[in-house]
Order: C-alpha cells, then structure tokens, then sequence
C-alpha cells in the first residue's frame, strides 16, 4: 500500500513549526492512561431505533454482532459467561471497560513512528497507541454501553447453560415513541452523569456528539443504542508526525488507509486526517480531535 509522505519521503515536522521539546515537557510525569480512551459520537451511518416499534412495553432484539473490522477487545464482551447472578456478569463488564489500559496499537506500522527527532519519535508512537485504543473504545461505547453502566439488558442461555449472546431491551414512550434502552446505573440519573464517564477518557472541549447518543424522559435516561455498519475498506491508520503544539493540546497527522483491491478491485487510496490529544494538568492524555476511520 502507497504511504503518503512529504516530497523527501520522510515524516517531518518543521523545527520553527513546534517545540518537541516543549511538548515532551508537557506530558513528562504520566502514570499510565487512566480509564479507557475513546471519542464516542453519534454519526451519521448510526441507527437510532430498531426498524420496529409498537407498544409501550418493552421491546426485545437481539444485538448484530460487530464488523469484522473492530478492534474491540475488552474481557466483558468477548467471554460473556452468564451465570443465575446476571447483574454480577454486568457488574464485572463494567469494572473491567473502565479499568481498561492503552496497549501496543493494534495497527502500527513501522513508517508510524519514523521521525529524524527522536523526541518526536516519542511522541508519534504514544499516539499511534492512542489512536488505535480511541478507535478500540469509540466503537464499544457507542454500541456496547453495557460494558460502562448497567442498561436494561438480558444475558440468554442456550438448553446447554450456555451463553446465547446479549440482548438490548428497547423501550417505547406511551405514545409509542422510541426511546432507546433504559439506564438502570444508580449512578446515572441525568445526561450530565452519562457525561462524566465519557469525560474521564476525552476532553471535554469535544464532548458535543457523544451527549446526543442519549435522552432523558420522565426522569429517566434512555441510551440510543443504533447499530451501525464499519467500512469494508478500512485497512489501518498511521500517526505520521505532529503537526502543531497548541497550549496544552499536540496535535498529529494522521493518515487512513483504505483498500478494495481483494473486495471489488477498488484501488488503495489514504485519507489524511487529524488526532490530538490534551495534556491535562497531572500530564494525562485525553483524547481530542478524532474521528473514527471506519
């Protein structure tokens, strides 16, 4: 696949552009990551309700699994084992989503982390990590809220006792309108509370779409659990370098790349975006600029 670089074919930042020295000073003193990193927006490919709805009471659908192209990969979603306790299984889904660290990025590539600085180098390959998890926990806590609140779920069982998968119980208005899944979370009483786990992972300054992904009604708070689609074509993404340092925010290129040779014969193509990350006073990272490349 072509990589899209500068006219010397090297990953460079401009010495007058940006002090890397400065930047590496700003995140100096992190102790690990905090709680799981994500941007977690609703986006247009996002379906808000289940094709039907009737009734008040409750409907019941069993969720589509997700496309292949995630990464996700947190303990709660892929070995769910239900047993008679099934609020403890839920329970011990939501203490692991949260408890989660940034590991190697599950798609580096070499090219990510070339850079004639060394301080830069640095800088690129803790972003790649960054980037590859934000992508990880964007996709799972859009679509698999369970695994950060309790929601009004049920874990089914086969004849064999074992698991059948996880099912969503959707909730309609009186009037018959869509309301999404009920949080049951004692935590979470109002929109402002859904925002305080999202806030423990992405800065607050670009909190706008994630807050649009629920409803309160009645005194209630209802998770808009839409199913999407991922993009066939998605191959990986690459942190090619930083682009600028503003205050407490680096900002890093970031290049996209897509391939439908194998699927139809479309040609390789990249698409060249942004990442940033907030240093926050105690020199965390949070997420910033983002958007999920497929």
């Amino acid at each position: 696949m072509k990589r899209m670089n500068n006219a010397n074919g090297k990953n460079t930042v401009k010495r007058g552009s940006i002090n890397i020295a400065a930047a590496m000073l700003l995140t100096a003193g992190i102790v690990g990551a905090g709680t799981a990193m994500l941007l977690c927006g609703c986006s247009a490919n996002d379906s808000a309700a289940p094709a039907v709805q009737s009734g008040n009471a409750a409907v019941v659908t069993t969720v589509t699994a997700a496309p292949i192209v995630s990464t996700h990969s947190t303990a709660a979603a892929e070995a769910e084992e239900p047993t008679a306790a099934a609020e403890a299984v839920q329970t011990a889904a939501v203490s692991n989503a949260q408890s989660e660290q940034p590991a190697a990025a599950a798609h580096t590539t070499a090219s990510a982390v070339k850079s004639e600085d060394p301080e830069e180098a640095k800088l690129v390959a803790k972003a790649q990590e960054y980037h590859s998890w934000a992508c990880r926990q964007y996709w799972d806590m859009r679509h698999d809220f369970q695994n950060y609140a309790k929601v009004d779920v049920t874990y089914p069982t086969d004849e064999n006792g074992q698991s059948a998968g996880i099912v969503l119980n959707y909730s309609n208005d009186e009037n018959g309108g869509y309301l999404g899944v009920l949080v049951t979370d004692p935590e979470i009483k109002t929109i402002d509370d859904v925002m305080k786990i999202y806030g423990k992972t992405f800065d607050s300054r670009y909190d706008d779409g994630f807050r649009n992904c629920f409803k309160e009604y009645n005194g209630k708070v209802y998770w808009g659990a839409g199913q999407r689609g991922g993009n066939i074509y998605y191959v990986d993404s690459e942190v090619t370098g930083v682009k600028s340092l503003n205050n407490d925010e680096i900002v890093f290129n970031v290049d996209d790349h897509y391939d439908g040779t194998d699927l139809d014969g479309t040609a390789p193509w990249t698409e060249q975006r942004v990442f940033s990350v907030v240093v926050q006073p105690n020199g965390e990272w949070k997420v910033g600029q983002f958007t999920l490349p497929y």
